[in-house]
């Protein structure tokens, strides 16, 4: 589609959708098929939900992978998933063309110049197998840059893998809006700067969410972290927690850390949250069970997961809570599943006493 309007009564099918221009308009309340391999937008406006005009009191109601990618184009738009979404299809998108082709898959929506400015309420819905492969980009997620006026709820991402090279994510690559009663679980890639299970950049809030998939990063970074549900904080994280185990690349790092929910605290609060998962190979950065770096403020919380940088400069130095910078508040590790005895700030307990009631009289 180069130009004019398109409203679609019949089902398409094709092998390639490009659109460069013009607008492309299915709204109905039973949508004709659609389905493309390789589907791409570079311009103009696609919008395909089963109502709604993206008014805040009448959002759009997307039901399908390709009304999702369709918000890139309609970034102040209010939407709502109309059912579980799957993208397992983003697997074959936006082909390099090659004669052995690489796939980048779904196209973040929004970025740096032009930021998601809009909401999006799944409804308690899913997007299952996401697929975005853009190791030569950054800030990817789902939303790839979010404004302060972004609201983003109700929505878990199953599945899938998201890899950049910076700010990656799996709901969001910077977030500068909310997040509330969000998850994902599918694994995270960054080739270098932050990464977070959840969000790689976060200075708006996160709430209530939660994250259990892998992250992984690359090495010879600065000024960033690698975490299990956000790389970066510089706003506030409260009620969430991160699962999932975060691999560093074992690199030169300078002013950076790993930790089990946040790497690099730069200067945001982390409240009433908590990580599990492992944190490893982070050469010679800060790793910790919860924060790598804490440059902000961290308060009733606690981490279970070991911790471990793992370099021939600082061999295996882990911390259990906090790797360096302020002191936690009314925070704890455990000692028994972490193997650590020691971290810069917070309450080592056992096992035995994390269990107990009265281990937590301070909150």
């Amino acid at each position: 589609l180069t130009g004019g309007t398109i409203n679609a009564s019949a089902g398409v099918t094709t092998t390639n959708y490009l659109q460069s221009a013009g607008t492309w308009s299915q709204v109905a309340a039973t949508l004709p098929s659609f389905s493309a391999t390789d589907f791409r937008i570079t311009g103009g406006t696609f919008v395909r939900a089963l109502g709604g005009d993206g008014g805040s009191t009448t959002p759009y109601q997307l039901t399908d992978i390709y009304g999702v990618q369709g918000m890139g184009s309609a970034l102040s738009s209010s939407n709502v998933l109309a059912n579980d979404v799957d993208a397992a299809g983003t697997s074959s998108w936006n082909s390099d063309g090659a004669a052995s082709p690489v796939y980048a898959g779904f196209s973040p929506v929004g970025n740096a110049s032009t930021p998601f400015a809009g909401s999006l309420d799944g409804l308690g819905h899913t997007v299952s197998n996401l697929s975005i492969n853009r190791p030569s980009t950054a800030n990817v997620g789902l939303l790839g840059v979010t404004s302060a006026t972004a609201t983003i709820q109700n929505i878990g991402l199953l599945g899938g893998s998201v890899k950049g090279t910076g700010n990656v994510g799996a709901l969001a690559g910077i977030n500068s809006g909310s997040i509330n009663h969000s998850h994902a679980s599918g694994s995270v890639q960054s080739t270098s700067a932050s990464a977070g299970g959840l969000v790689g950049y976060n200075a708006g809030s996160v709430s209530n969410s939660y994250a259990t998939g892998n992250v992984t990063g690359g090495s010879n970074v600065t000024g960033a972290g690698f975490g299990g549900l956000v790389g970066t904080n510089t706003g506030q994280i409260s009620g969430s927690y991160a699962t999932g185990n975060v691999v560093g690349g074992n690199g030169g790092y300078m002013y950076f850390a790993g930790g089990g929910l946040v790497g690099y605290n730069t200067s945001g609060t982390v409240t009433n949250s908590y990580a599990t998962g492992s944190v490893s190979n982070m050469g010679n950065a800060a790793a910790a069970g919860l924060v790598g770096y804490n440059g902000g403020t961290v308060s009733n919380s606690y981490s279970t997961g070991s911790a471990h940088s793992c370099s021939t400069a600082s061999p295996c130095n882990g911390n259990g809570l906090i790797g360096y910078g302020n002191a936690a508040v009314n925070s704890f590790w455990d000692t028994t599943t972490s193997g650590l005895t020691a971290s810069s700030s917070g309450t080592g307990l056992t096992s035995a006493q994390m269990m107990q009631l009265a281990s937590y009289a301070s909150w």
